[in-house]
């Protein structure tokens, strides 16, 4: 008999996978995650299936006969022996409907991918996508890669000799270094390509702007359209207009933009509107000010781990502001006006 604590809405796991789901419903998956192990261990499960899946949609180079991978599939299936389906029949009872009509779902999809590995091995993909909160992974030549959320990373499983990789969204690399085997990420419009080094990239599809930054060693960014090279050494960055097709460059890297992997902000005589700026992204909440009362401060310092509210506070005893909060952050007061 099913136990009534595992049911859940199936549709609205698939929203939270997605990353679709409003605040009320993470709330309550979370809630239904808290109330048993086998939960936990249901989810994580089911996770694995669907992160298979979504590979499976990222491979866009496809192209083999849907119905001769399908048979072939079945054919796998059959081969099993009587002690396999046992097996699986037992390990299938332990699971509630909701899970075993999702899977079902998915693993159809997955099988036909697994099978298409199987023929065609050197074409096969790995998607890594996080969605809810960010990771660190380390990829199969030990470079290290911290996703941001709502990014995916997705690179080929002979990635040891062929280390070229595909990312949308944000993250930062830390590179191992192997000299005949350059790193290359495709990023939208651009590819970059690296030794060994560290280095951020943001390239998420909807924002009209790519940014790379470079904390150590040396980064080529190339725009694929035009073959237009850049390169970026230690401490520079630079940001691509995908309107206009054009770089600006920067002798300065901020590590600001690492808010999401180091929990630290750092200001160093910054004018006030670029702090509100820097906190709108980090915190991604709409602050409302007038130019004219802060053009004039500046402000220095250093946040690790601190809320919004804490930061605001610090803001509102070094100037001569008042904040509300609320869904929008209002800032009223004369500032630093002359």
């Amino acid at each position: 008999m099913e136990n009534p604590e595992n049911n859940i809405d199936d549709a609205l796991l698939a929203k939270y996978l997605d990353g679709s789901t409003s605040s009320q419903e993470n709330e309550h998956i979370e809630l239904w995650l808290a109330k048993s192990l086998e939960n936990k261990k249901l989810f994580d499960q089911f996770k694995e299936i669907w992160f298979q899946s979504e590979a499976a949609k990222y491979n866009t180079d496809l192209d083999f006969n849907e119905k001769a991978a399908f048979k072939s599939v079945l054919s796998l299936i059959e081969e099993k022996d009587s002690s396999a389906q046992e097996s699986i029949a037992k390990s299938r009872s332990l699971l509630p409907s909701w899970f075993i009509r999702i899977a079902a779902i998915l693993v159809i999809g997955i099988g036909i991918y697994f099978v298409y590995n199987n023929l065609q091995s050197s074409k096969s993909e790995v998607l890594v996508s996080a969605i809810k909160e960010s990771t660190e992974i380390t990829l199969p030549d030990s470079s290290v890669v911290n996703l941001n959320i709502q990014s995916k990373l997705v690179y080929n499983n002979d990635f040891k000799h062929n280390r070229n990789l595909s990312l949308s969204g944000e993250a930062f690399f830390e590179v191992e270094k192997k000299e005949n085997l350059p790193f290359i990420i495709q990023a939208g419009k651009l590819e970059v390509k690296v030794v060994g080094t560290s280095f951020y990239i943001i390239a998420r599809e909807n924002d009209n702007f790519i940014e790379v930054g470079v904390k150590s060693g040396i980064v080529e960014v190339k725009e694929k359209a035009s073959g237009e090279l850049i390169t970026l050494k230690k401490g520079e960055s630079l940001t691509y207009n995908k309107n206009s097709q054009s770089f600006q460059q920067s002798e300065s890297f901020s590590n600001n933009q690492l808010f999401w992997k180091t929990g630290v902000l750092e200001f160093d005589n910054q004018p006030l509107n670029q702090v509100f700026l820097a906190l709108e992204k980090a915190y991604e909440k709409e602050i409302i000010y007038q130019e004219t009362e802060v053009k004039n401060c500046i402000f220095t310092g250093r946040f690790k781990k601190a809320t919004l509210k804490e930061i605001i506070d610090q803001l509102q005893i070094s100037f001569n502001i008042e904040a509300s909060m609320g869904e929008k952050v209002v800032i009223r007061g004369k500032g630093c006006e002359e």
